[in-house]
């Protein structure tokens, strides 16, 4: 573990957002349901994504056309004190992350993302 390169993957604002809604949720979320609830463009997502990938923290899962993603399980030690600590950030930011998603996962058939990105804006 490299603890150097997972602090610098969360010192970033939008991946810190991430995993605080990976963690809070407890699912493994679709691209698209991150790109609604996060309202930043796909392309920006992706390169976030791919850092948090890199660092370990989270791991990604394709199933046809779609990536969903999650955390790697949160063991005891550094890794489990970090998510323990992101879970306690607080502040409008990511409060209103975590009701765009409740609003988006109503949007899942069958526990499921099916529908794509619904805000045009971030495509």
């Amino acid at each position: 573990m490299n603890e150097t390169k997972i602090l610098k993957a969360i010192s970033e604002p939008t991946r810190l957002r991430v995993m605080y809604l990976l963690l809070k949720t407890k699912k493994e979320l679709c691209g698209c349901e991150l790109v609604d609830s996060l309202e930043i463009p796909q392309y920006n997502l992706t390169k976030h994504l791919d850092i948090l990938i890199h660092a370990g923290l989270i791991q990604s899962r394709k199933e046809g056309r779609w990536v969903n993603y999650s955390t790697c399980s949160c063991q005891p030690g550094f890794i489990g004190s970090l998510c323990e600590s992101i879970l306690k950030l607080n502040g409008n930011i990511y409060e209103g992350d975590l009701k765009r998603f409740k609003k988006r996962l109503k949007l899942r058939k069958n526990g499921k993302c099916y529908i794509g990105i619904q805000n045009k804006q971030f495509t």
